[in-house]
């Protein structure tokens, strides 16, 4: 990992994620609805989650052993 993790964390709390241009957090919020599913996470969001998934995917060895 490139960054610290106090700065990952601070990144996470702003909403400064990669590929957060590709999904909204109203879509991630209506398909957890949809399906029923609740969260009180306040750090690891499903919207956090989605998205740290998905750039673990494309990462170069796409293990998600970083999220």
């Amino acid at each position: 990992m490139s960054e610290g993790f106090a700065a990952a964390i601070r990144k996470l709390k702003r909403g400064d994620l990669p590929l957060s241009s590709l999904v909204s957090h109203s879509e991630v919020d209506e398909a957890c609805v949809k399906e029923g599913y609740s969260s009180r996470a306040v750090l690891y969001t499903p919207f956090t989650t989605i998205l740290t998934f998905l750039a673990q995917l494309i990462g170069a060895d796409g293990s998600c052993q970083q999220a």
